[in-house]
């Protein structure tokens, strides 16, 4: 009997323009009903995730949410974070070293805010949003559909601060993200895996997108927090994904349900499939495995 579901929210929970469906909804929220625990595993930090614990009521059914890969765990209900690691300042700099080599955004994540790099072939691409959406922002939701500029998303975030050379970052990050065209990350993310294997978790989870995280830190490592809080097995967990910071839950557990719309090592590292989050194929696993009939 499921007694825990875990779902990753981009690319699995939620619709490519970032909503949850009728159909996913409803499912969830009849498995509160029925007593299981529900968790929001992410890549994605607490500002952009609280919004999906309250749409839930995470602090009336005992939710959690499990954010920047595992790097926090937070009990919604009785409001405790667990921080699992941080990025060091020498480990940041590095990861800036190798972004400005490259050309490559880079986006730092922590407790006070947003900080990013942006490398000047991409300058004038930020200027433009960040006027527009401060003059216009009607233009936001426009912007943000087209391909280079959902790479500045962050600068809706009221705390930014730029950085420009390493001197400038001064204290640890929770997470890291390198982004930029799909034809550019391609070049440059062997070097980057390889020249952080053992240091940090590289990870690419989208095509303009790669997640680079503290060493050991996965979002396996929430979820067995949770687990063992509430003392459930791994046959108990259902967990959903579609990326590759989803691969590590996936293969742990024997409910591991690949979305349709999965990548291919999410794909291989599951046992279960179910179908695309377009086609609200959380919703599908979730009737198919968990609830009681």
């Amino acid at each position: 009997m499921i007694k825990l579901i875990v779902s990753d929210l981009d690319g699995t929970l939620l619709s490519k323009f970032k909503s949850v469906s009728k159909e996913n909804q409803e499912a969830i929220q009849e498995a509160q009903k029925q007593g299981i625990i529900v968790a929001f595993a992410t890549g994605r930090g607490y500002d952009s995730t609280h919004q999906f614990a309250k749409m839930f009521d995470f602090a009336k059914y005992n939710g959690y949410l499990v954010t920047n890969n595992g790097q926090r765990v937070i009990d919604v209900k009785n409001d405790e974070t667990t921080i699992n690691g941080y990025i060091s300042i020498e480990e940041a700099q590095s990861v800036l070293s190798f972004a400005q080599k490259h050309n490559l955004q880079l986006v730092l994540d922590s407790d006070q805010g947003f900080a990013f790099y942006t490398p000047k072939n991409l300058r004038i691409y930020r200027d433009i949003y960040r006027l527009l959406i401060t003059v216009l922002p009607i233009f936001r939701p426009i912007l943000n559909r087209i391909h280079v500029f959902t790479l500045f998303g962050f600068l809706k975030h009221h705390q930014v601060k730029i950085i420009n050379t390493a001197e400038d970052i001064t204290h640890p990050y929770d997470k890291m993200g390198l982004a930029h065209t799909k034809a550019s990350l391609d070049r440059s993310f062997e070097e980057l895996f390889e020249q952080f294997d053992g240091k940090l978790e590289v990870m690419r989870v989208g095509e303009m997108w790669i997640d680079v995280s503290p060493k050991g830190l996965t979002k396996v490592v929430g979820i067995r927090q949770i687990m063992a809080k509430h003392g459930i097995q791994d046959d108990e967990v259902l967990v959903m994904g579609d990326s590759d910071n989803d691969i590590t839950m996936l293969a742990a557990f024997p409910y591991g349900v690949a979305m349709g719309n999965a990548n291919e090592n999410a794909r291989k590292a599951a046992k279960l499939s179910t179908k695309a989050n377009y086609e609200h194929g959380v919703a599908h696993a979730i009737r198919t495995y968990a609830l009681k009939k």
